[in-house]
């Protein structure tokens, strides 16, 4: 349905002037969205306040000027007054009906500007070596790895549906509120919950999105395809190749391994090796140049709180390599798995 189709449809509705398809037609789009019937509401309150009849000192004089313009006898008179009337009410109806299309017009135009100034996108960030720690206006927690950002609307504390988006790693406290649900969009990924906790990990160039539950229940699906919709319930996981577009859902031994940088520990489990120095880079803030193949190799670790040194010691034992650190610089060479 086009806008003027539409204008036409609901136009007619409220004259009582609706064909049955018409009828059937605006029904339709009203059921479509929620977002159409408050469209509806604004055109039917402009109709009620610009459609009132014409008094009759309105249309009178017009009449009576045409009238001493031109000689007839009564009976033509009367088919003149008739022919006026009718053509007055024609033309009345078509300015009502355009003075109704240019104020909705003007209201539409003040409300997107509103809507622009109020559906703002809201940037945070946590930069390489710190985890940033968001209150949002619904009082959710979320803390925000190194290298991440977060993107929420800044009308989130009123929206029905609190949507943010999520570029990087985060875990979530989300407060409970079952009239409004909390979506995060993650790259390909779609989570929605009500009030529950969970990390999220999905980094541009990473080949894997993860979705890990620690409390409560989550529904995660791609964004291309809401109809593979799974649950999660704590110490289960969701991934998303996005390389293959392979699903997976399924449990974990340890939950608490997900968050673990929230407390600036961390932990690798058959981790690709080129992911684990971008985690170091992110971390320390250090670039990572390293030459040879590392893509067949997968390495299992778990710090506390370490340092980088720690980490490139433990490297250089269990691999193989060898590691030099020159302006922000850290070079790898060498390893036994490539």
């Amino acid at each position: 349905m086009t806008d003027n189709s539409r204008w036409r449809s609901i136009i007619n509705f409220l004259a009582a002037e609706s064909r049955k398809e018409e009828v059937e037609e605006l029904q339709r789009w009203l059921d479509a969205d929620q977002e159409n019937y408050r469209e509806f509401n604004r055109i039917k309150m402009l109709w009620e306040e610009t459609s009132k009849a014409p008094s009759s000192n309105t249309w009178e004089a017009p009449f009576n000027q045409l009238r001493e313009q031109i000689s007839v006898d009564r009976s033509d008179l009367i088919s003149v007054q008739r022919r006026s009337l009718k053509t007055y009410l024609m033309q009345a109806a078509a300015v009502i009906i355009a003075l109704i299309g240019i104020s909705f017009w003007i209201y539409r135009s003040q409300q997107h500007n509103t809507d622009y100034a109020m559906r703002r996108w809201i940037d945070k960030t946590a930069g390489p070596g710190t985890v940033k720690r968001l209150l949002l206006p619904d009082s959710t927690e979320i803390w925000l790895n190194s290298g991440s950002k977060l993107s929420y609307l800044s009308n989130f504390g009123t929206a029905e549906v609190r949507k943010v988006k999520l570029s990087g790693e985060a875990y979530f406290k989300v407060k409970r509120d079952t009239l409004r649900p909390f979506t995060i969009e993650s790259g390909q990924l779609n989570t929605r919950v009500l009030g529950t906790s969970f990390t999220i990990r999905a980094f541009p160039g990473e080949q894997a999105s993860k979705v890990t539950v620690h409390t409560g229940k989550v529904a995660v699906h791609k964004v291309t395809d809401s109809s593979g919709l799974v649950h999660l319930l704590p110490n289960q996981s969701a991934s998303l190749n996005r390389e293959t577009g392979r699903f997976l859902k399924e449990d974990v031994d340890n939950d608490a391994e997900a968050r673990a940088w929230v407390d600036g520990n961390l932990v690798f489990r058959q981790e690709p090796m080129a992911n684990v120095f971008k985690v170091m880079e992110r971390k320390y803030g250090y670039a990572f140049r390293w030459s040879g193949d590392f893509e067949n190799c997968r390495f299992n670790g778990k710090f506390e709180k370490p340092a980088l040194l720690d980490v490139l010691k433990v490297l250089e034992k269990s691999l193989g390599i060898a590691y030099s650190i020159k302006n922000k610089e850290v070079f790898i060479k060498g390893g036994n798995c490539m």
